[in-house]
């Protein structure tokens, strides 16, 4: 499984979570799950090992069939751009997965301020939508390039008044500038809405 054989399952950083510390922090059975910009989808296939479905969203990368790879490991992938809607109901999912560069993807980061801030809603505003009360919004070692950058995903985190459940920030190692990329790393509850 080589450097990813241990991620979810023993922490190599202060700012990762483990699987089996969320799922219990779950107010209810996690069944079903989505992963947005999973890659080839090892953390579906973790999730699997704990009797939770996952859908993985994969991108169609430079040609390649990730999505063929995904589906050829017994998982589910869902070819989409992060410009697109889920396709999914509302309230389906028990948990959403965040990975490192999704919300970089969702929120296209060579498209200036009001983009990135415009196009980050838009996505988050999706995930809010297809995930149920009381559901959880894991956000995976983002790297936050920028202080801006960081304060957008936590001013849109207070919008939609999510209850903070686990909330870890680490400094990248071996930067070397004067400015200071962080990982932030967040579980966070739905809240009901009237």
């Amino acid at each position: 499984m080589g450097v990813d054989g241990r991620r979810w399952v023993r922490p190599r950083h202060d700012y990762e979570f483990l699987l089996d510390d969320v799922l219990r922090l779950g107010a209810t059975r996690i069944r079903i799950g989505l992963d947005v910009a999973g890659g080839a989808a090892n953390f579906a296939a973790r999730m699997r090992d704990r009797g939770v479905t996952v859908v993985t969203t994969v991108l169609d990368n430079a040609g390649k069939p990730m999505n063929e790879f995904v589906a050829a490991r017994g998982l589910f992938p869902l070819l989409l751009s992060p410009a697109h809607r889920f396709p999914f109901y509302d309230g389906v999912f028990d948990l959403v997965h965040v990975g490192t560069n999704a919300l970089d993807e969702g929120g296209a980061p060579s498209m200036g301020n009001s983009g990135m801030e415009e196009a980050l809603e838009f996505f988050m505003f999706d995930v809010d939508r297809v995930l149920r009360v009381g559901g959880l919004l894991w956000i995976d070692s983002y790297l936050c390039q920028s202080e801006e950058r960081r304060q957008l995903v936590v001013n849109l985190i207070k919008r939609f008044g999510y209850k903070k459940l686990k909330w870890m920030v680490g400094e990248k190692a071996g930067t070397g500038s004067a400015k200071t990329a962080l990982y932030l790393s967040a579980l966070l509850q739905k809240p009901a809405r009237d």
